[in-house]
Protein backbone atom coordinates (compact mmCIF):
# COMPACT_ATOMS: atom_id res chain seq x y z
CA UNK A 1 0.00 0.00 0.00
CA UNK A 2 2.62 2.39 0.57
CA UNK A 3 4.57 1.86 -2.54
CA UNK A 4 1.63 2.43 -4.18
CA UNK A 5 0.94 5.97 -2.02
CA UNK A 6 4.66 6.73 -2.63
CA UNK A 7 4.03 6.33 -6.52
CA UNK A 8 1.12 8.87 -6.50
CA UNK A 9 3.13 11.50 -4.01
CA UNK A 10 -0.06 10.61 -1.30
CA UNK A 11 0.66 11.43 2.21
CA UNK A 12 1.87 8.77 4.52
CA UNK A 13 -1.18 9.14 7.06
CA UNK A 14 -3.49 9.41 4.63
CA UNK A 15 -2.21 5.72 3.01
CA UNK A 16 -2.91 4.56 6.17
CA UNK A 17 -6.13 5.27 7.30
CA UNK A 18 -7.15 4.19 3.81
CA UNK A 19 -5.87 1.04 4.42
CA UNK A 20 -7.18 0.70 8.12
CA UNK A 21 -10.76 1.90 6.73
CA UNK A 22 -10.29 -0.68 4.19
CA UNK A 23 -9.46 -3.67 6.25
CA UNK A 24 -12.17 -2.54 8.82
CA UNK A 25 -14.62 -2.35 6.35
CA UNK A 26 -14.02 -6.02 5.38
CA UNK A 27 -17.02 -8.40 6.83
CA UNK A 28 -13.95 -10.68 8.07
CA UNK A 29 -12.54 -8.17 10.30
CA UNK A 30 -16.51 -7.20 10.94
CA UNK A 31 -17.08 -11.06 11.92
CA UNK A 32 -13.79 -11.28 14.30
CA UNK A 33 -14.68 -9.02 16.31
CA UNK A 34 -18.46 -9.65 16.58
CA UNK A 35 -16.99 -13.55 17.55
CA UNK A 36 -14.51 -11.42 19.94
CA UNK A 37 -17.45 -9.88 21.65
CA UNK A 38 -19.16 -12.86 21.63
CA UNK A 39 -16.80 -14.89 23.30
CA UNK A 40 -15.85 -12.26 25.72
CA UNK A 41 -19.69 -12.35 27.22
CA UNK A 42 -20.00 -16.04 27.27
CA UNK A 43 -16.85 -16.24 29.31
CA UNK A 44 -18.34 -13.59 31.85
CA UNK A 45 -21.57 -14.78 31.56
CA UNK A 46 -20.01 -18.60 32.83
CA UNK A 47 -17.81 -16.93 35.03
CA UNK A 48 -14.26 -18.76 33.11
CA UNK A 49 -11.11 -16.48 33.44
CA UNK A 50 -10.25 -14.17 30.06
CA UNK A 51 -7.54 -16.10 28.98
CA UNK A 52 -7.70 -17.47 25.24
CA UNK A 53 -5.98 -20.62 24.66
CA UNK A 54 -3.82 -20.75 21.07
CA UNK A 55 -2.05 -23.23 21.10
CA UNK A 56 -3.31 -26.21 23.48
CA UNK A 57 0.02 -28.18 23.78
CA UNK A 58 1.71 -29.29 27.14
CA UNK A 59 4.21 -26.47 27.84
CA UNK A 60 7.16 -27.26 30.81
CA UNK A 61 9.65 -24.89 32.56
CA UNK A 62 10.45 -22.04 34.99
CA UNK A 63 7.66 -19.46 35.53
CA UNK A 64 8.58 -15.95 35.80
CA UNK A 65 6.77 -12.51 35.64
CA UNK A 66 7.91 -10.18 32.88
CA UNK A 67 6.99 -6.84 31.90
CA UNK A 68 7.51 -8.33 28.19
CA UNK A 69 7.96 -10.76 26.28
CA UNK A 70 11.04 -10.00 25.00
CA UNK A 71 12.59 -9.61 28.69
CA UNK A 72 12.65 -13.61 28.20
CA UNK A 73 15.93 -12.64 25.80
CA UNK A 74 17.96 -11.53 28.84
CA UNK A 75 17.06 -14.44 31.37
CA UNK A 76 19.98 -16.12 32.93
CA UNK A 77 19.01 -20.00 32.15
CA UNK A 78 20.84 -23.36 31.74
CA UNK A 79 20.94 -24.76 28.11
CA UNK A 80 18.00 -26.07 26.80
CA UNK A 81 16.03 -24.60 29.74
CA UNK A 82 12.53 -22.97 28.99
CA UNK A 83 10.21 -20.16 31.09
CA UNK A 84 6.90 -19.53 31.35
CA UNK A 85 6.17 -16.42 31.27
CA UNK A 86 3.41 -14.37 32.72
CA UNK A 87 3.67 -10.87 30.54
CA UNK A 88 2.13 -7.54 32.19
CA UNK A 89 2.29 -6.18 28.03
CA UNK A 90 2.09 -7.43 24.31
CA UNK A 91 1.00 -5.72 21.41
CA UNK A 92 0.69 -9.29 19.38
CA UNK A 93 3.57 -8.66 17.12
CA UNK A 94 5.96 -10.29 18.85
CA UNK A 95 7.64 -12.82 17.79
CA UNK A 96 8.28 -15.58 20.77
CA UNK A 97 11.82 -16.68 21.95
CA UNK A 98 13.02 -20.01 21.64
CA UNK A 99 13.76 -20.06 25.21
CA UNK A 100 9.99 -19.83 25.67
CA UNK A 101 7.81 -22.48 26.91
CA UNK A 102 4.10 -20.63 27.25
CA UNK A 103 3.36 -17.40 27.97
CA UNK A 104 0.23 -16.06 29.89
CA UNK A 105 -0.78 -12.33 29.27
CA UNK A 106 -2.34 -9.84 31.51
CA UNK A 107 -4.34 -8.54 28.73
CA UNK A 108 -6.34 -9.37 25.48
CA UNK A 109 -4.35 -9.50 22.85
CA UNK A 110 -5.09 -6.50 20.81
Amino acid sequence: MQRLGDAFHIATDSVKVFAESFIRSHVMFQAAKSLEMISTSIKHVLHLPPFTVISMQPAYGRVVVLGSIYDSISLKLSPGEKVIAFVEQADGTEEIPDNLAGVVLAHEVP
